[in-house]
């Protein structure tokens, strides 16, 4: 395929949260992390679908710290959530946000 999945993949994340996880099972996609922050905003669940798609490709978890700060300022929770299921560490986080976030999880 010379065009075909590399070219889709700039535009996956527009696409409905079905038709993601149906692309991200059968393909081995790696999205940007923009794309990866549009997944949150569409669905909390196809973003924890996707990291643990990209823990099985790469074979760690998702690296992207920018991500998980965009996370834990729209929805402390499920940070707390991918925190618990080991999809992330939230040490890097930063003092000011760590601080924010303990003030939630109490």
């Amino acid at each position: 395929m010379k065009y075909g999945l590399h070219i889709a993949s700039v535009i996956l994340h527009r696409c409905s949260s079905m038709k993601i996880v149906e692309i991200l099972s059968h393909n081995q996609v790696l999205l940007q992390p923009n794309q990866v922050k549009v997944l949150f905003d569409k669905d909390p669940n196809v973003l924890k679908f996707y990291l643990n798609h990209h823990k099985n490709i790469t074979g760690c978890s998702y690296p992207e710290k920018n991500v998980f700060k965009y996370i834990a300022l729209k929805n402390p929770q499920i940070l707390l959530e991918l925190e618990k299921e080991e999809k992330l560490s939230t040490q890097s986080l930063g003092r000011r946000l760590s601080k924010k976030n303990n003030k939630t999880y109490k």
